[in-house]
């Protein structure tokens, strides 16, 4: 199982090509784009993107696994400058992250956003995201969103 460096990059990669979702002038800042767990003098807003869990699946032939992707969006719960209205900003960020593949023509990918991205990872075939849920487990003081996705990882010339 190598993948994890190279499906990384591509995550942030594409994270960072929707200047809607990430950048100057976007909905987080580049600097809050983690991939791992911010400290607390964490800037708000910020989202992480975590590799929260993989389990093998039977393939006969080949290494197939099915990798879980959560992201993480943290918004600050008061009205700020950042977050004027904090529950919009959380559901903007939350929309970004599952893009537009219902709003595209049959058989082709989302322009932004994971839901149903096939990414390029060298050696492997993977299929396209899948949302699988999302939850809120605010904080006081925050809103904690998280936005689940898994994608099955299969080697590829098995």
């Amino acid at each position: 199982m190598n993948y994890s460096s190279a499906l990384s990059l591509a995550i942030r990669a594409r994270a960072i090509a929707d200047t809607t979702l990430v950048g100057s002038g976007g909905y987080v800042a580049t600097t809050g784009l983690r991939r791992t767990f911010a400290g607390q003098d964490a800037a708000f807003p910020y989202i992480i993107y975590h590799f929260s869990d993989v389990s093998n699946d039977e393939a006969f032939r080949t290494e197939t696994y099915i990798q879980r992707v959560d992201w993480h969006v943290f918004v600050p719960e008061e009205p700020q400058a950042v977050a004027p209205d904090p529950f919009l900003l959380a559901d903007n960020i939350v929309t970004r992250l599952m893009g537009d593949w219902s709003a595209q023509t049959y058989g082709t990918g989302p322009t932004y956003g994971f839901n149903r991205w096939q990414p390029t990872v060298s050696g492997w075939s993977p299929n396209p995201f899948e949302h699988t849920g999302t939850t809120n487990q605010d904080e006081p003081g925050v809103l904690h969103r998280i936005v689940q996705f898994q994608i099955r990882m299969n080697k590829a010339g098995a």
